[in-house]
């Protein structure tokens, strides 16, 4: 990701947000690290993504020594392939585990999805949504480790709303705070009560809303034209 967009961690409490390193992993000198990937299962190691969109970093703690590596990115994008991950243990460098070649893929498929959202290439953002009753279409990108929120509960949440264009039409990220709201209450449109109905406390879903989910017929406020979908990448921080 780049400059601008939030931090994103997984700590050994669940996913959470800060500014500027991995929890428990040296910040990476001179750059800003955008991106920052970790698993509960898998232990002192992490992936560290910075403005450099062709590579990233990987650490592994080992006692009292410590393995730092920076690597190439896949193609644009691309999913890592067994070539790929096998191509990152060559003869001069660290020995790189099974279980660290699995925390990279994993590291670099979540950065891909959030990298597609950014770049709005549609194939990746349209692909992986299940699709409730309603009509609401929902990718999680992250699964919390928190509890679903109660009906009348009030959340706060981090969110971009995009157009089938890409065009971002608002962003709390912009305002530099968060949006709070009491799930279920009629609040906020539709698509975003029944959302936030289904997440946890710490993920962040992408949600495809279609217009009866949405602001329908009329639009809103000149931003969001008649009968549009709108695409919300929702940041659930806490719940109160």
């Amino acid at each position: 990701m780049r400059k601008g967009f939030l931090t994103l961690f997984f700590a050994l409490t669940g996913p959470f947000w800060l500014q500027g390193q991995c929890d428990g992993c040296p910040p990476i000198v001179g750059e800003m690290v955008d991106f920052c990937y970790q698993e509960i299962e898998i232990k002192n190691r992490c992936v560290q993504f910075t403005e450099d969109s062709e590579m990233f970093h990987y650490q592994r703690n080992e006692g009292k020594k410590q393995i730092q590596l920076k690597l190439p990115l896949p193609g644009k994008l691309a999913t890592p392939s067994s070539t790929y991950l096998l191509s990152l243990v060559p003869d001069k460098k660290p020995n790189l585990f099974a279980i660290d070649l699995l925390l990279i893929e994993h590291a670099i498929d979540q950065w891909r999805q959030l990298e597609a959202i950014r770049l709005w290439d549609l194939t990746i953002v349209n692909s992986g949504f299940s699709v409730t009753a309603s009509g609401l279409a929902y990718k999680p990108m992250v699964i919390g480790k928190g509890k679903i929120p109660e009906k009348g509960k009030k959340v706060n949440v981090h969110y971009t709303g995009y157009l089938e264009s890409g065009k971002k039409f608002d962003s709390s990220l912009d305002k530099k705070h968060t949006y709070q709201f009491a799930v279920g209450l009629g609040q906020v449109i539709k698509g975003w009560d029944e959302g936030l109905s289904i997440m946890t406390v710490g993920s962040r879903y992408l949600l495809r809303i279609p217009p009866a989910l949405g602001y329908g017929a009329a639009g809103a406020g000149g931003a969001i034209p008649p009968n549009a979908t709108l695409y919300f990448d929702i940041q659930f921080i806490s719940s109160e």
